[in-house]
């Protein structure tokens, strides 16, 4: 096995001194043009590269980015690592991955505990059991942000317009059974807001029947479980409000299963926009909450908290909007109010 290269081996190559090769690796010092090309040259020839624990102990940086999740099976959360990794890169950072399946808060806290010791500068907490309280706690000194539940600079996202939209297009297509699919158990304990949402709304319009409103977890299961769960009622629904993209590709399967035409029998709509919705048959109609927005604007108020500047990011208040394709139609009459044979 080959000798690793080292800083000296490129220092003697290049007949400058260990320093100087130092200084122009770290940026601390500025270089000349040629000195700058033939270092480029050294390093490829030899095939040197940086020793990561030594610039650690040097710059007091990994230049890393902990993002802690549960799951990576929903596309939105890809799409939000994804503009994570975009924004967060424009600043000199990678994010590194952790997954934590588990949904025991000990664990969570166990797991951001052990990452917050020096494997990254900071940290993005995606968990959902966790609290904000809970992640400062078990990251330390590491700054940390709970996505979306952190009170420095927070997002606000309007649920009600986006609920209301969708409800106002189903209403308007002439569905009165609507039900729900929440995302309950993603709200670290608090009540799902579209949930609330759908039911301020369906109350204004006298159409509230709570048995139309099924409990899920945010996943393709509890999709294919409520859509099954509510069709075993009296008078099923014509259309069905899944709390996101993932949740609604579960109602398409369930209805694929049981032969019911989508949309013709069955009128779906998810919530986020992600990815899926458009790749879905026939294409999801979806609540965007522009994904990409909130992604920068948790990486853009991480960052002023690492530099410590104090730089003041304002709150970003997000306005959701129905984006229309072809999972929705007027409802056929053996789903609706029956009338005299």
């Amino acid at each position: 096995m080959s000798k690793r290269a080292t800083i000296q081996d490129v220092a003697d190559y290049l007949k400058v001194s260990k320093s100087a090769v130092s200084h122009a690796l770290s940026g601390r010092r500025r270089v000349s043009p040629e000195l700058s090309r033939r270092l480029n040259a050294a390093i490829a020839e030899l095939g040197y590269k940086p020793n990561f624990a030594a610039k650690v102990l040097t710059t007091r940086s990994t230049g890393l980015i902990g993002v802690v999740v549960n799951e990576l099976e929903n596309p939105n959360t890809v799409t939000l690592l994804n503009e994570l990794s975009r924004e967060l890169g424009k600043s000199g950072y990678s994010i590194t991955l952790c997954l934590c399946e588990s949904r025991e808060v000990q664990e969570g806290c166990k797991l951001i505990s052990r990452i917050s010791n020096g494997m990254v500068d900071a940290i993005i907490n995606m968990l959902p059991q966790l609290t904000n309280e809970e992640v400062l706690a078990a990251a330390a000194d590491t700054p940390v942000l709970t996505y979306r539940r952190h009170k420095h600079s927070p997002i606000i996202v309007d649920y009600g317009r986006g609920v209301m939209q969708a409800l106002d297009y189903l209403t308007g297509l002439g569905h009165r059974r609507i039900g729900l699919i929440s995302v309950v158990k993603l709200c670290c304990g608090d009540a799902d807001p579209r949930e609330t949402a759908y039911r301020e709304y369906m109350i204004r319009k006298g159409l509230l029947d709570p048995a139309l409103i099924f409990p899920g977890a945010g996943d393709n299961a509890s999709g294919y479980a409520g859509t099954a769960s509510l069709f075993t009622l009296p008078e099923p629904p014509t259309a069905i409000f899944a709390g996101n993209d993932l949740t609604a590709s579960g109602v398409f399967q369930w209805a694929h299963d049981h032969c019911r035409r989508l949309p013709e029998e069955l009128s779906v709509i998810g919530f986020d926009n992600s990815p899926l919705a458009a790749t879905l048959y026939p294409r999801l109609t979806s609540v965007d909450i522009f994904a990409p927005r909130i992604a920068v604007h948790t990486a853009r108020v991480l960052l002023s908290m690492i530099g410590r500047k104090q730089q003041e990011v304002p709150p970003a208040v997000i306005h959701p909007e129905l984006v229309v394709r072809d999972s929705c139609s007027t409802p056929v009459m053996k789903n609706a109010v029956q009338t005299e044979p």
